[in-house]
């Protein structure tokens, strides 16, 4: 009987270190299961409804994968400043400030978010919240809608590694077998199309051109060779974002065998990101 070994191992130390040690300590909310772009996240429960700016309209992409990307907008009282927007059972809400009005309210602040999913949420038909708070931080009565997390699609293959991040930033994946032979974006041909010696399916956010698609993922569709295989995440550039939270995770014969969470920050971006580069997310041993 097959039994996969793996270990999640202690990663990005050096960002995680500098995060902690800097003058103002943000947390990322590397535990959320959903998370908002350019918010603030606030642990806890939503506050109770009150007498403050309501939320007049609310449009919410209404299924959402697993590891992806959706999106929320809408329109606010006019005395709001900022919107709260909170998955139903989640550990905190986020904080994100109210935009000016545009064509589709023009006398309203408005509101658009970036609402990425986590790669390990909980599947089904979830509650999104979202409520208006004026600079007094009041807020007003909630609003809802009803949104599915879908599990993510797999590639097929034997082996699959997967790598997932939340921001708009240009994250690549980079996975070694036991034969020294690096699979990445820079990565040569393989000579069997990389039924064994693996490929990577895309180089998604590539140079901050906004593409839409945050996940990466490197397939052997064969059986590949035993051994030790190692994945790294390489922060090319965090683009517009400050940090982003990231996800590494692997199946063998369709069993998830190893996952690990990690957190790129500036410090990542720095030096070569060449073979080898970026920091080690995973080890698992394929027999």
């Amino acid at each position: 009987m097959r039994e996969a070994l793996r270990r999640a191992l202690p990663f990005a130390l050096a960002s995680l270190v500098a995060a902690a040690c800097s003058a103002t300590t943000i947390d990322v909310g590397a535990d959320a299961e959903l998370r908002v772009t350019g918010a603030r996240l606030t642990r806890g429960a939503l506050p109770t409804d009150g007498d403050g700016p309501p939320v007049l309209t609310l449009s919410a992409a209404p299924r959402v994968a697993r590891g992806t990307v959706g999106a929320a907008s809408g329109s606010l009282g006019r005395a709001a400043t900022g919107v709260l927007v909170a998955l139903e059972g989640d550990v905190g809400y986020w904080t994100l400030t109210a935009s000016p009005p545009d064509v589709t309210a023009p006398e309203a602040p408005t509101f658009a978010a970036s609402i990425g999913i986590s790669a390990r949420a909980k599947l089904g038909t979830r509650t999104l919240v979202v409520m208006g708070v004026d600079r007094e931080g009041r807020p007003g009565a909630r609003l809802t809608r009803p949104i599915v997390i879908a599990p993510t699609r797999l590639p097929e293959g034997a082996l699959v590694v997967r790598l997932t991040w939340d921001e708009p930033a240009d994250l690549d994946l980079r996975v070694t077998g036991p034969t020294g032979v690096e699979v990445a974006k820079d990565s040569p041909p393989a000579p069997d199309g990389g039924a064994s010696a693996g490929v990577l399916d895309v180089d998604a956010f590539a140079s901050c051109a906004p593409d839409g698609v945050r996940t990466e993922h490197v397939v052997y569709r064969s059986r590949p060779a035993s051994g030790r295989y190692t994945a790294r995440v390489d922060t090319f550039s965090l683009c517009s974002a400050a940090v982003a939270h990231y996800e590494v995770e692997a199946w063998l014969d369709g069993a998830l065998v190893g996952a690990a969470r990690g957190l790129s920050t500036p410090y990542d971006t720095r030096g070569d990101h060449g073979r080898g580069a970026g920091a080690l997310a995973l080890e698992l041993d394929v027999p």
